[in-house]
């Protein structure tokens, strides 16, 4: 039977998209289906913008990061995107995003029974029933490459190098900088600390570089969430997105903290890693798990199985793909605006982080292993040796 189906892209974007798109795409041609996409997520049900994409040009999407169609963090209005989806005949909605997407999803198929099945996307690794979502595993690999360069500039001048990263609620991208990166330190999100404990715990780990290898350094990954105080709050409060998420200012975050290492006389290297993590090309696992995810999702459509959401599985050996219902994915909760809200699934009680330590366990190792690989060795990071100066 010959179906027109739609997909949206929701929220911040990620290297994988284009490769679940074209997906998506070349197996609803191969069905017969038509296949439309809306303009800018949620935006382009409600505007009633939407593409004809069946026999659109969409060579090259697969290689780059973020959506041909455009994305946006908006909220679907019920009634306009259902005069949307009657007037293309539209007879199933795939959505592709995150929390905030897939909860608007949620409530359109429980609420007003719109045939919809959910993609599992966010570089924030945080929605539940999965084993992780597309766009982590290529984000994590970029921050963790970043972290790791840093020792380059930490240890030729002997710096504290304090790298910023997305991570608003959740510590697994943090978590994944601290392991693949190597950082000496992390900054969580997931518990607020206080700026003089940070600081002392730097001071330990730089004087722990300089007693092994006789430079005063140190790398600290900090999630861009981290609540600290004693500096300088760089939570946005006026500027709140659809969603109730006030705007997040990680440079200013980043450089919070080195006023006061700086006070305690060490020379800083600051970098800000924001949108870094969410463009470019996937990791080949990445892109895997996002075809994986568009082919459960024409099945789901297939079969008429509405309501569920393409979801990554791990069985000890290998990734692997199944269905499990929104409704168990999302979970609401009263946000900090006082709005209700979607749960982030958390970092906090894996055991992946040691929170008074400020550091990664090899537990989280085992975890992200089968999509991020074994870690590099320091050693193949710093110089090692030691070196003699003439008498």
């Amino acid at each position: 039977m010959t179906k027109t189906i739609l997909h949206l892209t929701g929220g911040g974007h990620i290297c994988s998209w284009g490769r679940g798109q074209k997906r998506l795409i070349e197996l609803a041609r191969k069905k017969g289906w038509k296949i439309l996409g809306a303009r800018d997520g949620w935006a382009g049900l409600n505007n009633g913008v939407v593409y004809d994409l069946t026999n659109q040009p969409i060579d090259g999407i697969e290689r780059r990061g973020g959506s041909f169609i455009g994305s946006s963090r908006t909220l679907p209005d019920p009634a306009k995107a259902i005069k949307t989806l009657e007037k293309y005949k539209v007879d199933a909605v795939v959505a592709m995003g995150g929390d905030d997407t897939l909860g608007a999803a949620s409530q359109l198929f429980e609420e007003h029974g719109i045939n919809i099945v959910g993609w599992p996307k966010t570089m924030d690794n945080d929605l539940f029933e999965t084993y992780c979502t597309i766009g982590y595993p290529s984000a994590a690999a970029i921050a963790s490459m970043n972290v790791r360069d840093m020792h380059d500039t930490a240890w030729s001048h002997s710096r504290v190098a304090l790298i910023t990263l997305f991570g608003r609620n959740t510590d697994w991208v943090v978590a994944a900088a601290g392991a693949y990166g190597l950082a000496d330190l992390i900054i969580p999100c997931e518990q607020p600390y206080e700026i003089n404990f940070i600081l002392e715990k730097v001071k330990e780990r730089v004087k722990v570089n300089r007693e092994r290898y006789d430079r005063s350094f140190a790398v600290v990954a900090i999630a861009e969430g981290a609540s600290i105080s004693g500096i300088e709050s760089h939570v946005r409060t006026e500027e709140v997105d659809a969603f109730g998420n006030p705007k997040l200012d990680p440079l200013s975050l980043v450089l919070s903290i080195e006023r006061a290492v700086k006070k305690e006389k060490f020379e800083c290297a600051i970098e800000a890693l924001t949108y870094r993590l969410r463009n470019g090309a996937p990791t080949n696992v990445d892109a895997m798990l996002a075809e994986k995810a568009s082919e459960m999702c024409i099945d789901l459509i297939e079969k008429e199985k509405f309501g569920n959401m393409a979801a990554i599985t791990f069985d000890g050996k290998t990734l692997g793909i199944d269905y499990v219902p929104l409704k168990k994915v999302i979970r609401w909760t009263k946000g900090p605006s006082g709005k209700m809200t979607t749960e982030k699934r958390p970092v906090k009680g894996t055991g992946y982080i040691d929170y008074e330590e400020l550091q990664v366990s090899p537990k989280f190792i085992e975890y992200a292993s089968p999509f991020l690989g074994k870690p590099v060795k320091i050693e193949d990071v710093i110089y090692s040796h030691a070196l003699k100066s003439l008498p």
